[in-house]
């Protein structure tokens, strides 16, 4: 029913005495609409991994709770997902080992979606 690409689009670095101690990140998260009916609101959920923490986001309301975030779609803006349609968002992690971790699945609306 749904599909999710979840793509680094920028990073940069954190130094210390000429050695790189953290990174951020900003992902591109785009959820594509894979049924036939057009869906009118979304929610999506992941878990973060390797030392990941949120740092940010925006064209979503995201809200973190231990290792999970979830974000929905904001009011009025970015909502509809027509047929084979998408939308999409991005947020920035940091993380503290230096590496960008791909989540294992998601949930869309309820529905386990793999990466």
């Amino acid at each position: 029913m749904y599909t999710v690409a979840y793509n680094k689009t920028n990073q940069w670095y954190t130094w210390n005495n000429g050695t790189p101690v953290a990174t951020t990140y900003e992902v591109n998260v785009v959820i594509t609409n894979k049924s036939s009916s057009t869906v009118n609101s979304w929610t999506i959920s992941w878990k973060l991994e390797n030392n990941e923490s949120f740092y940010n986001y925006w064209n979503a309301n995201c809200v973190i709770n231990g290792s999970h975030i979830t974000c929905t779609n904001p009011s009025g803006y970015n909502t509809v997902m027509a047929p084979n349609g998408t939308v999409s968002f991005y947020v920035q992690l940091n993380s503290s080992n230096m590496n960008y971790t791909v989540p294992k699945s998601y949930t869309v609306n309820g529905t386990k979606v793999a990466a």
